[in-house]
């Protein structure tokens, strides 16, 4: 397996690109610093002009945000990774203008490598996935109508009125905390509702009238999640270091 310090991956991949220029995307300045924080909240933001600024974000939300990973995407790195909080200010240069969000995360990507000296490969691991089939009886999802509402989320409820099967999957994976693949096989969009309780493995009763997750997509959709394995992409960290204070 090829292994690629990330600055050097970045020089190849990840280059804020222009007509006639070569230049990498990076912050003109930067300020890190350890958290004051305590009570284990973090926020980051990208105001205009090409700024980012974080409270309490540690490494590892770091590396989720800069290049859209999931928890189960990050493998390796020491402990303080996923503890220790830091503040940033960042700011691209005045005269880049309006910057897109693409490359103010390119210059997060080259802020880890140069003030966190982060290195890193990629690698494909068969890894624990759920695969979202048909139950034995058949779905009951509803074709989605012609007057289309908007999707409306809240704590362990779904209500869709037009969605597909990959989409669906694509939600289930963030309460789950673990991929799932669409193997329904079900063209279209559909409308349908769930409702289910946040947190309970597939065998807990609940503590409330609301079913575990597991249960819901199977009484209320007529679909199943089952365990199985599939080829994911992982961040494999090789090398960190806390920032020095500027």
């Amino acid at each position: 397996m090829k292994k690629t310090a990330l600055s050097f991956a970045m020089a190849t991949l990840t280059l804020a690109q222009t007509p006639g220029s070569e230049k990498r995307a990076e912050f003109e300045v930067a300020s890190i610093k350890p958290t004051a924080t305590k009570d284990g909240s973090f926020t980051y933001d990208f105001p205009p002009g090409g700024r980012f600024t974080a409270r309490n974000l540690t490494v590892k939300i770091l590396l989720q945000a800069a290049y859209s990973l999931e928890d189960h995407q990050i493998s390796g790195g020491p402990d303080w990774m996923t503890t220790a909080g830091f503040d940033i200010q960042a700011k691209a240069a005045a005269s880049a203008g309006d910057v897109p969000r693409g490359q103010v995360l390119r210059m997060v990507q080259a802020l880890l490598a140069d003030r966190f000296h982060l290195v890193l490969h990629r690698e494909t691991k068969q890894l624990p996935v759920y695969a979202l089939v048909v139950g034995k009886n058949g779905h009951r999802l509803m074709p989605a109508g012609s007057n289309v509402g908007q999707t409306q989320t809240r704590m362990g409820q779904l209500i869709v009125q037009k969605m597909g099967m990959a989409e669906l999957a694509r939600i289930l994976a963030l309460d789950l905390k673990r991929p799932v693949r669409d193997d329904t096989g079900l063209p279209g969009e559909f409308a349908f509702r769930l409702e289910w309780t946040r947190g309970l493995e597939e065998s807990d009763p609940g503590p409330s009238a609301r079913p575990s997750l597991f249960t819901a997509v199977q009484e209320q959709l007529g679909l199943k999640l089952e365990a199985a394995k599939g080829p994911i992409e992982v961040f494999v960290v090789e090398h960190v270091e806390k920032p020095s204070e500027n």
